[in-house]
């Protein structure tokens, strides 16, 4: 593990992983809770998710999809990781522009729901801050791909193993009646629980 995310994990599991009874979005319970917004707010915190980011994004995404150019999800929880990563590419030859779902269109201005850097036919990877259940997830997904971004890529601090599916080189995100879409985590459960 490098030192940043080394780092990183320290900070994530000091600021952000609680433990009790918590109500997920889902309606499921959960005896272990995520807030990764404390972290990605910390100054240290979003300084390192750059980093850590951008790395995993060089090394996983690019390799494979070299034309994703622009990165977000839905706010809030995606919108502090998102502009970490890509204020982090910044000095990149190809830094990658930055984007934001709003959870409902705007009643008034354009009314868009999508904010920031997104266009038609894009490569994008999407961003969303923690999965338990994937459905938040799925419906973000399901509304950017008729927008015509070409190709689905998903950062995340951790998956849950139910809203994904294992492959022999990674994990794909159950979205039907979406194609699957790969799926790259910062973060293990192991991790998370601190097992470092």
């Amino acid at each position: 593990m490098s030192n940043a995310k080394s780092e990183l994990l320290q900070i994530l599991l000091a600021k952000s992983i609680k433990t009790g009874h918590f109500i997920l979005a889902s309606g499921k319970e959960s005896d272990l809770y995520c807030d990764c917004r404390i972290t990605a707010l910390d100054a240290r915190g979003a300084n390192l998710i750059g980093e850590v980011g951008w790395q995993m994004v060089q090394e996983e995404i690019l390799p494979k999809f070299p034309e994703a150019c622009s990165i977000g999800g839905m706010t809030m929880g995606a919108d502090p990781i998102s502009l970490a990563i890509g204020m982090y590419s910044a000095n990149a030859e190809k830094p990658l522009c930055v984007f934001t779902v709003r959870k409902e269109a705007k009643d008034h201005g354009r009314g868009k729901r999508i904010e920031g850097n997104f266009a038609a036919g894009q490569q994008v990877i999407v961003v969303d801050d923690v999965i338990t259940t994937g459905g938040s997830t799925l419906r973000l997904l399901m509304l950017l791909r008729p927008r015509a971004a070409k190709l689905w890529l998903l950062w995340c601090w951790w998956i849950a193993r139910r809203a994904v599916a294992r492959q022999s080189r990674g994990a794909v995100f159950r979205c039907s009646p979406c194609s699957p879409v790969p799926a790259f985590s910062a973060v293990s459960k192991e991790n998370r629980r601190g097992y470092v």
